[in-house]
């Protein structure tokens, strides 16, 4: 009679649960990001989307120079190898922070946007751009830096059909990644810049944010790249034309600061660092 009591009890106990009971989620990675808050915190995780970005190009740059001895007793071999522009960079079976890194970022963009197309409502409107146009912002900037290491050069006297990179446009990681051509790489981050650059607002107070200037100045460094300097120059021209204002007076910085360049300063239109290590960071 006692057990079955204590079963009885026990039922009840479960069946006047509030019914959201079991929509609680015990690990904050397991919500899925459903509102506008939601993908906007998702692309303003600065430390997975503002940083860690490509190196190896300045690695292999002649900047600098990295003595024999710092080299030899370095114990990251893809900044050795790519110091010396050695044909294989990185061990067998390996991947660089600068192909990780920019996929992460491009999956962090990609879920904003399926999310963003998944919402019924809509409102406000201007929030819904801005957030729109940031993850496209993002996911051309990380396709942009893939395709610098690990694309050919884009030769506007060729057709350039060869092999570009892996464009990532979903965040569902169950399907297939495929090399686009170079065209094609080229092409899909000039349509994201260039649909980003109508959504996002003219000024952005938050410096990890693109604004319209931000991807107008992209937009020209992806024209310079694929050799189309008539519109790199336009784009460049409106990202000039639109700053109000002074640039910094080198001679008014103290000589004497650790650093004399504030992280956040006028100049500044859209703010990303790179992860500085291996040469970069003792050269």
């Amino acid at each position: 009679m006692k057990n079955i009591i204590i079963t009885l009890l026990y039922i009840i106990s479960l069946t006047s649960c509030k019914q959201d009971f079991l929509e609680v989620k015990p690990d904050k990675k397991l919500v899925v990001p459903a509102t506008l808050d939601d993908f906007e915190a998702l692309l303003d995780h600065s430390d997975r989307i503002n940083r860690f970005l490509s190196q190896m190009g300045d690695v292999q740059a002649d900047d600098y120079s990295w003595d024999y001895a710092g080299w030899s007793s370095s114990s990251t071999d893809y900044f050795k190898n790519g110091y010396i522009w050695s044909k294989t960079i990185y061990n067998a079976g390996g991947s660089g922070p600068d192909w990780t890194f920019s996929y992460q970022m491009a999956f962090q963009a990609n879920v904003a946007l399926e999310g963003l197309e998944k919402l019924q409502q809509r409102q406000p409107v201007d929030r819904y751009n801005k957030i729109k146009g940031r993850a496209l912002f993002f996911r051309a900037f990380a396709h942009f830096m893939v395709a610098q290491l690990y694309c050919p050069p884009y030769d506007k006297t060729k057709d350039n059909l060869g092999l570009g990179i892996p464009l990532r446009l979903t965040a569902d990681i169950n399907t297939p990644s495929s090399r686009a051509t170079i065209k094609e790489t080229y092409d899909q981050i000039l349509s994201d810049l260039l649909e980003a650059e109508t959504l996002l607002p003219q000024t952005e107070n938050i410096k990890t944010r693109p604004s319209k200037p931000a991807a107008q100045a992209m937009l020209s460094r992806v024209y310079l790249t694929i050799q189309d300097y008539e519109k790199a120059l336009h784009f460049a021209d409106l990202v000039i034309r639109t700053q109000s204002f002074m640039p910094i007076n080198f001679t008014s910085l103290s000589t004497s600061a650790n650093y004399p360049m504030t992280r956040f300063n006028r100049e500044v239109i859209f703010h990303s660092e790179m992860n500085s290590g291996g040469p970069i960071a003792v050269a």
